[in-house]
């Protein structure tokens, strides 16, 4: 900064160039992508945000799948200690800056949430949205074991039973003989009848299963 200048004056030089910068990167997609993986990635291994940058990626702490770990670590490694940020960034390829993008962002993420909060609904539709995107059965990364039915209450537990495929092919007689029976049983026998009624066939909570898209 030239210090013979008055503040006002390099304030209103440094916007100029701000302007001219920000209008550059709108355009250059390798050197937008090489800032943005320089700004997370120092944020997130040295706790130090980048002047003037205003992106941030921070890592969630939430227990991952070992092969997720495993990703990270490759893409951590990929990145020399010591190195400064964006100079090391500038001259990767546009195919590695993705993969330790991916990373980081995919570490930034935690859509875990409850209910009741203003927030909670926010966060189930966006994870909604993401799996629609990324096409995630849910299939295929959670299944009801027994501990997931005994933290069900009763009236959930009677739900479930009551739409288990073993009603389908019952008459209506019979489904309302069994709904009457269940609506007897304490909440351990019906913790132990879902999870047997459930026993073939996998269990999809509703949370689950996206909501259609408006139009």
């Amino acid at each position: 900064v030239e210090s013979g200048l008055p503040k006002a004056v390099i304030r209103d030089l440094s916007l100029a160039r701000t302007r001219a910068i920000r209008f550059k990167l709108a355009t250059d997609l390798d050197t937008s992508l090489a800032l943005a993986v320089a700004a997370m990635l120092q944020r997130q291994r040295h706790r130090v945000a980048m002047p003037g940058v205003d992106l941030a990626a921070h890592a969630s702490r939430i227990t991952d799948f070992d092969e997720f770990a495993d990703i990270v670590a490759q893409a951590e490694q990929a990145v020399p200690e010591g190195a400064r940020m964006l100079e090391w960034c500038l001259v990767q390829t546009r195919g590695t800056l993705l993969r330790i993008l991916a990373a980081v962002t995919a570490q930034a993420v935690d859509l875990t949430h409850e209910r009741g909060a203003p927030g909670d609904r926010e966060r189930q539709t966006l994870a909604d949205t993401l799996c629609e995107a990324l096409r995630i059965d849910m299939k295929e990364f959670w299944q009801a074991d027994d501990i997931f039915w005994t933290r069900l209450p009763k009236s959930e537990l009677l739900s479930v039973l009551h739409d288990s495929p073993a009603m389908d092919n019952l008459s209506e007689k019979q489904r309302e003989a069994h709904r009457k029976a269940f609506s007897k049983l304490k909440k351990d026998e019906l913790a132990i009848r879902a999870a047997a009624a459930y026993a073939r066939d996998i269990y999809v909570p509703d949370m689950f299963v996206p909501e259609p898209l408006a139009g």
